[in-house]
């Protein structure tokens, strides 16, 4: 699973340009539109005086979000199985 995530990072590396600023990469995420943004849209564009703050960073604060989601469902899950397992067996 691990090496499925990582690959998917890999993937996703590659600097996306703006769309509407095509040579700038998109860097920022915008936290009140909840978009990714250039420099140029911060500075220049639709999101003047709004706050920004590293694209990475809000990657890797989600990662690790879906990350404990996922380790939290995986122990629910087990804990699920097992009641289920002495369930049958109480009833058998």
């Amino acid at each position: 699973r691990a090496s499925k995530i990582a690959a998917g990072r890999r993937s996703t590396n590659a600097r996306r340009s703006c769309d509407k600023h095509s040579p700038h990469a998109l860097e920022l995420y915008c936290l009140d539109d909840k978009s990714p943004i250039c420099i140029m849209c911060r500075d220049y564009g639709d999101h003047i005086g709004h706050k920004t703050e590293l694209l990475t960073l809000i990657s890797q604060v989600n990662t690790r979000s879906v990350e404990n989601f996922i380790s939290t469902l995986s122990g629910h899950s087990k804990k699920l199985y097992k009641a289920c397992q002495d369930a049958q067996t109480a009833v058998t």
